[in-house]
């Protein structure tokens, strides 16, 4: 399923202009995107048969109640959205949500779609919390 992913992951490179965007020997990928975040994706399972693609932020400390609130709120089982999301808050004021699927459901346009989807949900905490510049 590597090869797979990998190429999924070069066809995304290539549409945002960068020709050489590959997996490390980790089978993962970091990009820092402007006014967006940090978007990683990496192969996950046994097998590599799953792939985690997450979009981490850094929000100013402390951390509001009601950020982490609305955090656990987008995460949660019962919620409806397009994708099954968790959501990590780590030190340093960063939050993280990650989607996970099946290697053979992301393509390129999938990665868009994801990026789309949990740049959404960072606007929406960054309602009730502020972004770390």
């Amino acid at each position: 399923m590597r090869w797979q992913l990998e190429e999924t992951v070069g066809e995304f490179g290539r549409l945002i202009g960068i020709d050489e965007l590959v997996l490390s020997d980790r089978g993962s990928v970091a990009l820092e995107i402007d006014r967006v975040g940090t978007l990683n994706i990496e192969i996950v399972g046994e097998r590599d048969e799953r792939v985690a693609v997450s979009m981490s932020r850094r929000y100013r400390e402390p951390f509001p109640e009601s950020a982490s609130r609305l955090a656990l709120e987008h995460s949660h089982y019962r919620a409806s959205r397009s994708f099954p999301v968790h959501a990590a808050l780590a030190g340093g004021g960063y939050l993280a949500f990650a989607i996970c699927l099946d290697t053979g459901e992301l393509s390129a346009q999938n990665i868009y779609n994801i990026i789309d989807y949990l740049d959404g949900l960072h606007e929406s905490i960054g309602r009730v919390a502020t972004r770390e510049s």
